[in-house]
């Protein structure tokens, strides 16, 4: 059972010792191609290796020297194959048929030869290979819910703002055609007044 994902990325957070990270999101069964350079220019390596695991003493993917055959751990074999190009100082790694258990952080070595000893030198890159499972057809659309939700918020919030500003309009216009009906206070009072009275202003006049 893989770790959980927030743990590798603490993981992936603390092993900058060498280099940066690649995060490289898989699908099962699918490929990946892990391209390693070396980090050093100044001498031709004799061998390559691939590792995986949190540090540098875990285990051993791949182990190439050119002067035999690599060795290849028995959970991949027939899944992977190496271009190496030591004399350029770097080599390609390819995995296929990805599977969930092969979520990890991988990361390579280069072995160069002194008039001392041999030195072990790191790659320039790391990368944090996630590797998800199938997505079956009759998923398809529960991976839409989210964006039927999200449109759906959509359409309602419009809604909503064309009943608001259609309300507004609607008052608006209201207030409008009761100010055009209001009439003046002196002709309300005008008539009001009883109709003799109304006849004698009109013969003074």
């Amino acid at each position: 059972m893989n770790p959980p994902l927030i743990v590798w990325f603490l993981i992936i957070s603390s092993a900058t010792a060498y280099g940066d990270i690649v995060y490289l999101r898989k699908e099962a069964n699918a490929s990946v191609e892990l391209p390693c350079v070396c980090s050093t220019v100044d001498r031709i390596p004799f061998a390559f290796s691939l590792h995986r695991g949190p540090n540098e003493t875990s285990s051993e993917v791949l182990y190439r020297d050119t002067r035999k055959d690599p060795s290849i751990n028995k959970a991949y074999a027939h899944r992977i194959s190496l271009q190496d190009e030591l004399s350029s100082l770097r080599a390609n790694v390819n995995i296929t048929h990805l599977q969930e258990n092969d979520t990890d952080l991988y990361y390579c070595f280069f072995y160069c030869k002194t008039q001392n000893a041999h030195l072990k030198i790191p790659g320039t890159t790391k990368f944090f290979l996630h590797v998800g499972g199938d997505v079956p057809e009759e998923s398809s659309c529960f991976r839409s819910d989210p964006l039927l939700y999200t449109l759906s918020a959509a359409a309602v919030l419009l809604f909503l703002c064309v009943l608001i500003i259609a309300r507004a309009n609607c008052k608006s216009s209201t207030l409008c055609q009761k100010k055009t009906n209001v009439q003046p206070i002196y002709e309300d009072m005008r008539m009001m007044r009883p109709s003799n009275q109304q006849e004698a202003e009109t013969k003074l006049l």
